[in-house]
């Protein structure tokens, strides 16, 4: 028990924590989106390139707004213009992680016969979005909500 009090002390374990949680509603609204666009739309080409960006866009959208109110509240953006300018160095972030999280979707469908069927590409999907979400705390955390200098 005091393992746990001291790791909810401790500021990195928090953010990562609530990164986590605003990462999982972010993937849930991504991975839905992309989900039903499998059911409505069966061409193989739009499923494996456009439909991702669509749904990752909206899923960036939310994400952004959890980040700067919630996450990362103590380094928010105090003008509209600083929101705006972070919201679009958030967008650039997230776009290498769409990159990364694409790449792996082909990647493993091209690979593994498993994931060939259009009802297994969600699979590949997920896949990609654990080195995604990796790649955008790191990102995120150092560049997006930079800490300032405090001198």
């Amino acid at each position: 028990m005091i393992f746990l009090k001291k790791l909810f002390k401790n500021q990195l374990f928090i953010r990562i924590f609530k990164f986590s949680i605003v990462g999982a509603i972010g993937f849930s609204i991504d991975s839905s989106l992309f989900w039903v666009q499998t059911i409505l739309i069966r061409d193989k080409a739009y499923l494996r390139l456009a439909a991702p960006i669509f749904s990752f866009e909206i899923a960036v959208l939310v994400n952004y707004m959890f980040y700067h109110h919630w996450v990362w509240r103590d380094r928010r953006k105090e003008t509209i213009r600083e929101y705006w300018k972070g919201f679009f160095h958030y967008n650039l972030t997230a776009a290498g992680g769409l990159l990364i999280n694409v790449g792996v979707l082909n990647l493993l469908i091209a690979a593994f016969a498993f994931f060939r069927p259009i009802d297994h590409y969600i699979f590949a999907k997920m896949s990609g979005a654990v080195f995604a979400a990796v790649f955008n705390f790191i990102m995120v955390q150092n560049v997006v909500f930079k800490e300032k200098d405090k001198s």
